[in-house]
């Protein structure tokens, strides 16, 4: 039910429903599912820009995956962690954590989690300005997602080539990418990722 608010950008309602969960997982000590929903947790306080109480969630997770020795859990984590530091403006730790989830998704053979740190890494380039660093990234997780037809993963990657371009001072190309990005975001229903296209529209 939490994932069901999330997804429509209800942010409250999706804290409670995944509070709820975690009471009972804590309660009958379903390790691996509590440290999933406390990276929910952490996600959408994250969406919602409360970076600090984002971090406690998803470093609380990181640990208890380490106790499970759940590889694929903590490379999740180190991914969630560096996009944290990155909004915190800590590239050094925004690197790190984001090296150390390609590392492990690297040894899991996980393209999936490689595409999505690819895009983590763009994204902190593109924080630094360094743009065909970061367009470079992009296009590598953008390749990897429209090879496994990942519709949803693309909305948030067409729309970080499309700002990359604007920022880059090529609109043309920047409007093309932003309008396949609000095209596939109402295709899918996704008002968040639909709100940051018209977004990136209008500039």
């Amino acid at each position: 039910i939490g994932e069901l608010f999330y997804y429509q950008a209800a942010y409250s309602q999706a804290l409670d429903n995944y509070y709820k969960a975690n009471n009972i997982f804590r309660k009958h000590h379903y390790n691996d599912e509590l440290a999933g929903n406390l990276n929910k947790i952490g996600e959408t306080y994250y969406y919602n820009r409360q970076y600090g109480i984002a971090l406690k969630s998803f470093q609380e997770a990181i640990r208890i995956y380490e106790k499970t020795n759940n590889r694929s859990g903590m490379a999740t984590s180190y991914g969630f962690i560096g996009q944290t530091y990155e909004k915190n403006n800590d590239d050094k730790q925004a690197f790190h954590f984001q090296n150390l989830a390609l590392a492990e998704f690297r040894k899991l053979e996980d393209q999936t989690g490689i595409a999505k740190i690819y895009e983590n890494l763009g994204s902190v380039y593109e924080d630094k300005l360094q743009l065909d660093s970061a367009l470079r990234y992009f296009n590598l997780a953008l390749d990897l997602n429209s090879s496994r037809d990942d519709r949803m993963s693309q909305i948030e990657i067409l729309n970080n080539i499309g700002d990359v371009f604007r920022k880059s001072g090529r609109f043309d190309e920047s409007l093309v990418y932003s309008k396949k990005a609000e095209k596939l975001a109402v295709e899918l229903n996704e008002p968040y990722q639909q709100a940051s296209a018209c977004r990136d529209l209008s500039k």
